[in-house]
C-alpha cells in the first residue's frame, strides 16, 4: 500500500478536505470541513474496504515531522485496474461533514445560537471531547429559532456566523480524534511556534520549516456599518444605529446599511430597554421571524451540557449588549476590517492549519510584527517533489476578531399551516395581554406541551 497523490482543503469555518490525485496535497479552509482525498494503488480492494470508517492518516511526509489528521472515510472510488496495480481514491473527512447528510426543518425555543448548535452537535453523537467552546461572550436565549430545508452542517453554519462566531480544528492526542473549537475572540487562536521567512534553495529545504513568497494584498473597505430595525412593542423606539471601529483609518470609505438583522434594542439585547417589554429576549419574536430561518427547539434532555465555555457559562440569562443593534454594527464591520489585508505565502510547515496565530521572523511583510492569523491551508506533494503549503492569513491585531461573513438566512415562500393551540381543556384558543396566540406548525415533529408550540404571534 503506497500514496500516489494527495489533495485537500482546510479553511476556518469550514471542513478540511484532501484529494489526492497526481500529488500530495491537503487545504484547510477556516471555517469549513475537513477533506482529504487519497490516491493509492493496492493488491486488493478488501484491504482498504475493510478499513475502520473512523481512520488517521498519518506519516504524509518525507521528512522529520508528521501529522495526523483524523476523521471518517466519506468517499471510494476505483481509478484504474491493470495486470500490476489496481489504483483506489480514498477520501477522508471530517467527522463534521456526516452533518451535511442530515436535513431538516426543525424549531428551537427559549436557547442562546450556542445552546442550539451543542445540541445539534449532541444528537450527532458529539461529546465533550469532540467540541470546545472557547467564547468570549455570553449570548442571551432567543425565542424562536428555526431550522428550514437546511442540513444540520449548513444550520449551524448559518447560526454561529450570524452572531460573528467562527470554528476550526484541532488533534486530541489522547483519545485520537479530530476536535472542533468554537470561538467568538482573538484568544481562541491556537498559538504556535515562530517560524523563520527563508527562500529554499533550489527545490531543497534541508528540512529547515520555514516561509517564502509572501504577497499582501489589501483593498478599501466600509467605513461603518448602519443598522436598523422595528419592534412593534415600542412602535416609537429608535433603533437606527451606526459604527465605526476603524474611525483614523483613510482606506476606508462608504457606509454598509444593513436592514433587519432581527434585534429589540439598539443598546441592550431586548431584556430591557427602555419601556420594551422583556417577555422575550433579543430577537423579534413576531411572526416575520418566520422567514428569518432562525426557529429554536427546547432540548429537554441536554441543554445543560458540561462543555462550557473557556470564559463564559452562556446561560443565555443575560443582559449586556450582545446581540443588540450596535453589536451586530460592530461585529459586521470587524468582519469589514478583516477583509482590509490578506497575505499570501507559502510553507514546508506540515502542522500548518487555520486559526493558528504565528509570528513570522525575517519577512519584510511591514504591519505584522504581531504575527499573523492563518485563514485557509492548501498542501501538495509527490514522489518527485518536496511537501509544500499554500496559504492565506489576515494580520493578526489584537482586540480584533476575525469574523466569518455572515450567511443568507433560508426564505419560506408563501404561508406555513398551523394550527392554533392552547393548554388542555382550554375550549378556545388561548390569547395574551396583547391578542397574540400560539400555533403548531405542520412541520415541526417535535413534542410540546400543549400551548407551549411556538412563540407568541400576531395573527
Amino acid at each position: 500500500l503506497s500514496d500516489i497523490a494527495t489533495k485537500g482543503l482546510d479553511a476556518l469555518n469550514s471542513l478540511t478536505s484532501a484529494n489526492p490525485l497526481q500529488a500530495l496535497k491537503q487545504s484547510e479552509p477556516l471555517k469549513q470541513l475537513d477533506k482529504f482525498t487519497q490516491s493509492n494503488p493496492l493488491d486488493s480492494l478488501n484491504s482498504l474496504t475493510q478499513l475502520n470508517p473512523l481512520n488517521s492518516l498519518n506519516s504524509l511526509l518525507s521528512q522529520g515531522g508528521s501529522r495526523t489528521l483524523y476523521g471518517v472515510i466519506t468517499q471510494f472510488s476505483q481509478l484504474s485496474v491493470s495486470n500490476d496495480e489496481a489504483r483506489y481514491q480514498v477520501v477522508l473527512s471530517s467527522q463534521l461533514a456526516k452533518l451535511a447528510l442530515s436535513h431538516n426543518c426543525a424549531i428551537f425555543q427559549n436557547q442562546s445560537v450556542i445552546s442550539v448548535v451543542e445540541e445539534v452537535l449532541r444528537g450527532h453523537g458529539y461529546t465533550g471531547i469532540d467540541y470546545r467552546l472557547a467564547l468570549k461572550e455570553q449570548y442571551p436565549e432567543r425565542e424562536f429559532i428555526t431550522q428550514w430545508q437546511e442540513s444540520d452542517l449548513e444550520f449551524i453554519q448559518r447560526l454561529l456566523a450570524d452572531v460573528g462566531v467562527y470554528f476550526r480544528f484541532e488533534t486530541h492526542g489522547e483519545h485520537n480524534c479530530d476536535v472542533m473549537v468554537i470561538s467568538d475572540y482573538e484568544q481562541g487562536y491556537q498559538q504556535v511556534a515562530d517560524i523563520v521567512y527563508k527562500q529554499p534553495s533550489g527545490t531543497l529545504d534541508n528540512g529547515v520549516e520555514s516561509v517564502w513568497d509572501m504577497t499582501l494584498h489589501s483593498q478599501m473597505v466600509e467605513a461603518s456599518v448602519t443598522v436598523q430595525d422595528y419592534n412593534y412593542r415600542d412602535a416609537q423606539a429608535n433603533l437606527l444605529g451606526e459604527v465605526n471601529s476603524q474611525q483614523k483609518d483613510n482606506t476606508t470609505y462608504g457606509t454598509d446599511y444593513r436592514y433587519d438583522e432581527h434585534y429589540k434594542g439598539l443598546n441592550s439585547n431586548g431584556n430591557s430597554n427602555n419601556g420594551i417589554d422583556s417577555d422575550t429576549n433579543n430577537n423579534n419574536d413576531d411572526a416575520d421571524d418566520e422567514n428569518s430561518g432562525d426557529i429554536d427547539t427546547d432540548d429537554s434532555n441536554g441543554n445543560n451540557n458540561d462543555n462550557s465555555s473557556d470564559i463564559s457559562t452562556n446561560s443565555g440569562n443575560t443582559s449586556n449588549g450582545v446581540e443588540s443593534g450596535e453589536w451586530y454594527a460592530s461585529i459586521r464591520h470587524e468582519r469589514a476590517i478583516s477583509r482590509q489585508i490578506l497575505i499570501r505565502g507559502k510553507s514546508n510547515q506540515a502542522n500548518l492549519a487555520p486559526g493558528q496565530h504565528i509570528r513570522i521572523k525575517g519577512s519584510a511583510i511591514a504591519g505584522i510584527d504581531e504575527g499573523i492569523m492563518i485563514l485557509t491551508v492548501q498542501g501538495q506533494g509527490n514522489r518527485s517533489d518536496a511537501y509544500e503549503l499554500s496559504f492565506t492569513a489576515i494580520p493578526y491585531q489584537p482586540l480584533k476578531p476575525y469574523r466569518p461573513e455572515p450567511i443568507p438566512f433560508p426564505t419560506i415562500d408563501g404561508t406555513l399551516p398551523a394550527r392554533v393551540t392552547s393548554p388542555d381543556n382550554d375550549t378556545y384558543g388561548y390569547i395574551d395581554t396583547q391578542g397574540r396566540y400560539r400555533v403548531k406548525f405542520n412541520f415541526d415533529l417535535k413534542k410540546w406541551r400543549n400551548g407551549e408550540e411556538s412563540l407568541w404571534l400576531r395573527l
